[in-house]
């Protein structure tokens, strides 16, 4: 029963870290979308969705590749500390949690859209 706890706390908090992540990185690309859209709503809206859909395939190319490398050199070099935060994922996994929640983001976008 603990270890369904661990990875449920540890899912929480990794979807968590991702709403952060994905709302700092839309308020960046909000000021950069009211300086280029001419102050057009829906034209911002589509500029936030096509930002937050490549970041998070890119993002979700580099997991890919560190899953593809499973090696020493993708281990992480403070790995206590961070079994302090995660008892039970790894650093991809948090990762690609962290730019799955890019694409919900984005999928709340195209639903406000449509």
């Amino acid at each position: 029963m603990r270890l369904i706890i661990d990875y449920l706390y540890d899912f929480l908090k990794a979807t968590w870290i991702s709403i952060i992540c994905s709302l700092s990185a839309l308020l960046v690309f909000t000021g950069l979308g009211l300086l280029r859209s001419k102050r057009s709503v829906h034209a911002l809206l589509i500029w936030d969705q096509r930002c937050l859909l490549i970041i998070s395939a890119l993002g979700l190319f580099v997991v890919s590749g560190l899953l593809l490398k499973r090696s020493d050199a993708t281990r992480l070099v403070n790995e206590a500390s961070w079994r302090e935060h995660f008892k039970r994922f790894n650093f991809n996994g948090v990762l690609a949690i962290i730019f799955a929640g890019f694409i919900l983001i984005a999928g709340l976008f195209d639903y406000l859209l449509q």
